[in-house]
């Protein structure tokens, strides 16, 4: 919630000062309240610091960074590997949590946190435009941007010119298509956060150390890999358009649909030491049908919202975009548990919010696709 509420001022503050100076700033508040967290003594304390960690906001920053920085015809593949390192390391921390968590207490967990936090700074401060360079890129997008939510693009299509004097049916299709990507992070959230809490009731009745229960999300990890590249990959962008491939997630959330109550049923009636491999062949089903489902429109909705972004405000929207999503990252599991503790959510409850969500989600895009494609295809004519 910290690093929310933050995220549109230091988006603002990036445009005004520097990508430079914000994202280092920001980074290094971050790591002071890492260490402090391996410090803390009580909850209250604990809470305080993990709140100054979070008010080291600089995700929208690192965003607007990406975009201005990036021609047109890159910035799908760039957003999709900036997708990926969030993303998959924040997956990919629920797998080396439960690995360390054997050999660390939770002090010095967060200590490994700030290492690889100074390691990012000192990553940053070498390849982090300076000077001149970084001069030329915010200059760049404001002069070349003023009209469109593209910096670097020639020319702008009739729906982002709209935008950006005030189209209100522009506005209420941006709004739109966040509120409903928002609502599918939150749902996904929830799914998580219920697959965490079974599958480690079920791992702790068959005997398996803490330390390899981690080890349950590693093909999620793999998959998400796997279709956030797939999502990314401009040929594949540029020939079947974001719309198409965020379709394709839809189809691949069918099989985990149809796994994810056989796979709990199996857990629940089947004895394990028989019937391992049809277990894990159920749970790789239904974990790479929820990565594909959820990572794979990541990046497409992403480029899709950055080019409704008329320039002038895009540091205020992008920091708004993002506080929405981190906001769905809180919301998500307290919904949940507030579900379990009044005992109104069954196991098949998550999957089909998840299926519906994603098929919204796919609706609004592809609507939004076909009006910047007409859009696109006018300008040409002309």
């Amino acid at each position: 919630i910290a690093q929310a509420l933050l995220e549109p001022f230091f988006a603002r503050l990036a445009e005004v000062h520097g990508y430079r100076r914000v994202i280092l700033g920001s980074l290094a508040i971050f790591f002071a309240g890492t260490i402090l967290c391996g410090f803390a003594t009580t909850f209250w304390t604990m809470l305080a610091f993990r709140a100054v960690q979070g008010t080291g906001a600089f995700y929208s920053a690192m965003l607007l960074y990406v975009n201005h920085s990036r021609p047109a015809e890159e910035r799908p593949r760039a957003f999709a590997t900036f997708s990926i390192t969030i993303t998959t390391g924040w997956i990919a921390g629920i797998v080396l949590g439960g690995w360390l968590d054997t050999f660390l207490e939770i002090h010095a967990i967060f200590f490994v946190m700030a290492a690889m936090a100074g390691a990012t700074i000192v990553l940053s401060i070498a390849f982090l435009p300076r000077g001149q360079e970084e001069a030329r890129i915010i200059a760049a997008a404001r002069e070349i941007g003023a009209e469109t939510g593209s910096p670097g693009q020639e020319g702008a299509t009739d729906d982002l010119r709209g935008l950006a004097t005030g189209g209100w049916h522009r506005k209420r299709d941006f709004i739109l298509l966040n509120a409903i990507n928002f609502a599918r992070n939150a749902v996904f959230q929830a799914v998580l956060s219920f697959l965490l809490f079974y599958i480690s009731i079920f791992l702790a009745s068959w005997g398996l150390p803490d330390g390899m229960k981690g080890i349950v999300i590693l093909p999620m990890v793999v998959t998400y890999i796997a279709f956030i590249l797939l999502g990314g990959a401009r040929a594949v962008l540029d020939r079947y358009g974001k719309a198409h491939i965020i379709a394709i997630s839809l189809v691949v959330l069918v099989p985990f649909l149809l796994s994810y109550g056989f796979f709990f049923q199996a857990m629940v009636t089947l004895p394990y030491e028989d019937n391992a491999c049809v277990i894990w062949f159920l749970f790789l089903l239904f974990t790479t049908g929820c990565a594909a489902g959820f990572g794979l429109p990541q990046a497409p909705v992403t480029t899709l919202s950055m080019e409704y972004l008329p320039a002038r405000r895009a540091g205020y929207l992008a920091g708004l975009f993002n506080m929405v999503m981190f906001l769905a990252g809180a919301i998500g599991p307290v919904v949940f548990s507030m579900l379990v503790d009044v005992e109104q959510i069954d196991l098949l409850t998550p999957p089909f919010l998840s299926f519906a969500g994603t098929g919204l989600l796919i609706a609004i895009v592809a609507i939004l696709s076909m009006r910047l494609r007409e859009a696109g295809r006018k300008r040409q004519d002309g």
